[in-house]
């Protein structure tokens, strides 16, 4: 199986004085790697030396974070050593290239590990690198390329039997020297153990290696920190940081029993004992402050690694032509890293040839990566330090972990614990929302819906009698703002499972008696709000308004008052889908309080009538109002009338005018006495006829007549200036007094008509021929009601 190779660089095409290619011989965090000289001629070549003829099988490269070459290309040498001081002597193969990222996505912040298959070959003793032409970027002033380090992998001719995983080139690039040769003796160490049956003592070496693995990245941290500052003449830090590192690296030997476990005197027989198991070495918190990061030398907080890339393979080519690029297309282009791994996550390389020819991870590498992705750090900590004093530090770190079935675990672990309730409730239930809300905002839906219900159980069962209000209203102001943003969510599973968590919230009982729910969703709603998330404020608003009703409590956040704000916000949102929704919420409320709706709304008249969406909304409202017409006919109807609408309206005809008096709940209509020339209806239907136009229909109940003075009647009119009704003979005398009172109507001469200015007879009789015809005149304002009749059909005049 492979194993490292080592080598020497015996040519490279150019080189800058402070990046000698000499620096790829050599791995470990303080290596600055290989440069190119300014505006290099391409292709660049490196040419290796291996020390020993392998058979190459991987080649692992770390490229700079911007100084990348578009694509590289790879060559194998002779198989044997050959005594030549002309590199341009040796015969090399052609075997295929890769392409690098550019790296925009990680703004040259981070650097791509690139492993790369080599196919069955022959054996060599010496491999040449072509690097072409560089990806642009405004860092790359002077178009250099760069390698940082490069690993050759292979079999040699001897053949040995175990691939080691810490060969890898991302564990030689960041952890200390020291550290990483004694891993590498334990490694040995535990390889005899085995073959002995020395089980005992091989699971000690196993542990100590984990966990000095963890020390070496550190001290390799602690290193770079120290060379940075003797770079800035920072010697104070200098030495801090070498102190530093000389307590941890003695702790830490001290704790693991490194000597002990490496037998240097010989077979030890307490290594073999039961019990007395390896703790992990306890190592001092690192500082706060951190070096100043120099983009040349310095590695970058993360290392990106791509999957296998195996080469892509052409027919030989013809160098002379340089047409390569064009006659090959990349199978695979743009970045290969993956999105997101953790600072260092050396335990999760994926070390396969292709997918399909992928080894079967083992039990102890399983064992390593699920501890490490449980591992919080200091500032997550800090973060969690409530919950970890409530809950313990084993189950926050299920919430943090990187694997979604610890969090699943977690949220049912928890629910559990709420379950079994506890004396601290207020305690309990802070760490507790702190947790479910760090659930919720997970991208696994999973999580996201056992976290949702979580939820529910803690809002429905858990706050009563064990939580106060004050903490209680604290849990919402965090939850709820989360489950509102998930509400806007473009897929619908996670849409509709938080409406449903939030509408199982204001059904609380604890919740419910507080309104903490209501007030937050019924807010009036402006043109930048999102159109997903105003949808679904409006739709929670209207589930409400079926469910709990509309209530009179002025701090429930579901008053008519409220609401009817609420719905007409909705209606100026730009989004059509937000708008219906309001509509439908305005149309609930006006059937509990009409006054409060018409009153957020624009005039009922003409001009409102244009807009589409009025017209729609009030055809709405008036098929309401006929409604309640057809509930109110079978009630005893008054003598004493009252209009709705503002205003009064008098008119005692001389023949039966002790019980036709008609009175207003606010003084605003004003009308002349009109004498009528004809005879008065019968008993059973003076009730149900207007006194001014003498129509009458079965719907002129109480309500029906004051629609039908307020839009219908052809003898009244809406003053424009102070928008009362009056009777048109006498809105002449109307506008010239003011609009403070109407003037008398003179009975006897000629008088215009306002609307068309004909001449009329200032008579009953004149000014009815006149307005209640609708042909003659043209201007009248309700001419159009005049000619399709006002509903129901059904009437007559008399």
């Amino acid at each position: 199986m492979p194993r490292k190779a080592p080598f020497n660089v015996i040519f490279a095409s150019s080189e800058d004085e402070k990046f000698r290619a000499s620096e790829l011989d050599e791995h470990g965090p303080t290596v600055k790697g290989w440069q190119s000289h300014r505006y290099c001629q391409f292709p660049q070549e490196i040419i290796f030396r291996l020390h020993y003829p392998i058979t190459l099988t991987q080649v692992q490269i770390l490229a700079h974070q911007y100084l990348i070459p578009r694509k590289l290309e790879l060559w194998l040498g002779p198989e044997e050593h050959e005594e030549t001081e002309d590199v341009s002597d040796l015969n090399f193969g052609y075997i295929g290239y890769i392409t690098l990222s550019d790296n925009k996505k990680s703004s040259y912040k981070s650097r791509e590990l690139k492993s790369i298959s080599v196919p069955d070959c022959k054996p060599t003793a010496y491999v040449k690198l072509m690097l072409e032409s560089n990806h642009e970027n405004a860092h790359n002033k002077y178009n250099q390329v760069s390698l940082v380090a490069v690993q050759l992998l292979g079999e040699s001719k001897t053949g040995l039997k175990e691939l080691s995983p810490f060969d890898d080139l991302s564990f030689e690039m960041y952890v200390d020297k020291e550290v990483s040769n004694i891993i590498r003796q334990m490694e040995t160490k535990k390889e005899e153990a085995v073959k002995a049956e020395r089980f005992r003592y091989a699971g000690k070496l196993k542990s100590a290696m984990v966990a000095l693995r963890e020390v070496g990245e550190r001290l390799g941290r602690y290193e770079v920190s120290k060379q940075q500052a003797i770079a800035n003449e920072d010697y104070s830090r200098a030495n801090r940081k070498k102190e530093q590192m000389d307590l941890l690296r003695s702790e830490a030997y001290a704790t693991l029993n490194i000597n002990d476990l490496l037998e240097e005197d010989g077979i030890m027989t307490k290594n073999d004992a039961a019990g007395n198991e390896i703790l992990e070495a306890s190592t001092p918190s690192e500082e706060a402050d951190t070096p100043e990061v120099c983009p040349d030398n310095i590695p970058p907080p993360g290392v990106y690694q791509s999957p296998l890339s195996p080469l892509r393979y052409t027919s030989p080519p013809v160098r002379s032509t340089r047409s390569q690029s064009s006659v090959v297309q990349p199978i695979r282009t743009g970045s290969l890293r993956k999105k997101k791994q953790p600072r260092t996550s050396y335990d999760q390389y994926d070390d396969r040839i292709i997918p399909a020819a992928q080894r079967s991870i083992n039990e102890e590498k399983a064992v390593v990566v699920h501890s490490a992705a449980l591992k919080m750090n200091e500032r997550e900590k800090k973060q969690a330090a409530l919950p970890i004093s409530v809950f313990g530090i084993s189950l926050v770190e299920k919430f943090y972990s990187r694997q979604y079935s610890d969090k699943e675990e977690g949220v049912r672990t928890l629910e559990s614990v709420l379950r079994n309730g506890g004396l601290e409730g207020n305690k309990i239930a802070r760490g507790a929302v702190f947790l479910l809300h760090r659930a919720l905002r997970d991208k696994v839906f999973s999580v996201y819906s056992m976290a949702s219900s979580a939820v529910e159980y803690f809002f429905n069962s858990f706050v009563s009698s064990r939580v106060s209000v004050s903490e209680m209203s604290r849990s919402v102001e965090k939850i709820l703002p989360e489950l509102l943003s998930k509400s806007g969510d473009v897929t619908p599973r996670i849409h509709n499972t938080a409406v449903h968590t939030i509408l199982s919230m204001a059904h609380a009982p604890e919740l419910r008696k507080l309104n903490l729910i209501p007030v937050h969703i019924t807010r009036p709603l402006t043109s930048s709000t999102h159109p997903r998330l105003a949808l679904s404020r409006l739709e929670i608003a209207e589930q409400l308004i079926l469910s709990i009703g509309i209530s009179t409590d002025k701090n429930s956040g579901m008053t008519a008052r409220v609401l009817a704000e609420f719905g007409a916000s909705g209606l100026h949102h730009p989004a059509e889908a937000v708008r219906k929704v309001a509509e439908r919420v305005l149309v609930l409320v006006y059937r509990v309080n009409p006054r409060m709706v018409r009153k957020q709304l624009p005039p009922d008249d003409d001009i409102t009538r244009r807009n589409l969406l009025y017209r729609q909304l009030m055809r709405e409202f008036d098929k309401i109002d006929l409604q309640m017409q057809e509930a109110k006919k079978d009630t005893p109807i008054q003598n004493n009338k009252k209009l709705m609408r503002s205003g009064s309206i008098s008119e005692p005809q001389e023949k039966y005018t002790d019980k036709m008096t008609m009175k207003c709940s606010t003084s605003c209509y004003s009308a002349n006495r009109i004498p009528s020339p004809i005879s008065p209806p019968s008993s059973e239907s003076r009730d149900k006829q207007c006194i001014f136009c003498f129509r009458t229909s079965d719907s002129f109940t109480e309500e029906g007549l004051n629609i039908h003075y307020w839009k219908y009647c052809p003898m009244l009119t809406r003053c424009n200036s102070c928008s009362e009704v009056v009777e048109i003979p006498s809105l002449n005398s109307h506008v010239e007094s003011g609009c403070r009172k109407s003037g008398d109507r003179e009975n006897s001469g000629e008088t215009r008509c306002p609307f068309c200015r004909i001449l009329v007879d200032n008579t009953e009789v004149g000014w009815r021929k006149h307005l209640v015809d609708g042909r003659i005149c043209s201007n009248h304002p309700r001419a159009a009601f005049i000619h399709r009749g006002s509903p129901p059909l059904s009437d007559s005049f008399e």
